[in-house]
């Protein structure tokens, strides 16, 4: 969610920078990203976001995840379905470094 007010996929979050960085052949990290749970699934979109990470950015090798409460209505916390899908998402080989070299 950004603005507040829409939610957005990672592609209209990162993939201006991660063009821009890409040809320097260095892995990447995502340093901050989260999401509310007003407003749409967010346990969902942990698992697409996480996904999308691993198959359209094979640069980026780590992600900080954002965990903060600023208000009720801007409660970036991982808890319930967002942390079992984030939980469920850091499991896989790839996050863990042990996918095919090839693919990375």
């Amino acid at each position: 969610m950004v603005g507040w007010g829409k939610w957005r996929n990672v592609d209209e979050l990162i993939l201006p920078t991660y063009e821009a960085l890409v040809d320097f052949h260095k892995p990447l990290m995502v340093s901050e990203i989260g999401t509310v749970t007003q407003g749409g699934d967010a346990g969902a979109w942990v698992s697409r976001t996480m996904r999308r990470l691993q198959l359209g950015y094979p640069q980026v090798k780590a992600v900080v995840w954002f965990s903060y409460r600023y208000s009720r209505r801007a409660d970036f916390r991982l808890r319930g379905q967002s942390a079992a899908a984030l939980r469920a998402a850091l499991a896989s080989d790839y996050w863990r470094g042990a996918a095919n070299p090839k693919a990375r």
